[in-house]
């Protein structure tokens, strides 16, 4: 799919995934509201490119608030995270940009990069009150030439930040 807006909807109680955009380029995901969504409320992945998420609102959900899954150059902003498991998982993801972002009590990780992400800008993001998690920021084995700054992590029980096997990373 290609251009498509979808705008100030309000999704709750989703056993799976909220909204899901793959092998997509050029949508907007933006101002909606989603909560109570048992695996990914939002859901970037496989070749998708270009795409959008701004100003969204997620709420009580049991797993990954967002994932970018093998997609590239996807922009992240203003958008805020409510008591969730974790905030973003990026796998397998490159040249992604996540900034503005607000994760409010996130349970696990605030902002999770995995296997081979590489490129991605994290930027200007505010995690706080979070006394359960162990991580704010985790960049896992793979996790290359990521760009981090002015992120502010407030309230973690364990690390600020975390790498495990991961390098050539700027903070």
């Amino acid at each position: 799919s290609v251009r498509n807006f979808v705008d100030y909807n309000n999704l709750s109680f989703i056993y799976s995934t909220g909204l899901s955009v793959s092998n997509s380029s050029n949508n907007t995901i933006r101002y909606n509201r989603i909560f109570n969504v048992t695996y990914a409320p939002i859901n970037v992945n496989t070749l998708s490119q270009y795409n959008s998420i701004i100003g969204n609102t997620v709420e009580n959900n049991t797993l990954r608030a967002l994932v970018i899954n093998n997609a590239s150059f996807n922009t992240v902003e203003n958008n805020t995270f409510r008591n969730v498991e974790l905030f973003e998982v990026v796998n397998f993801a490159y040249n992604n940009t996540v900034t503005n972002n607000s994760l409010i009590n996130s349970n696990y990780i605030g902002i999770g990069l995995g296997s081979n992400a590489h490129n991605n800008t994290i930027q200007r993001n505010r995690l706080y009150d979070s006394p359960r998690a162990p991580f704010a920021l985790n960049l896992d084995t793979g996790a290359a030439d990521n760009y981090y700054s002015d992120n502010n992590l407030t309230g973690f029980r364990g690390f600020g930040v975390y790498l495990d096997n991961a390098s050539r990373n700027h903070f």
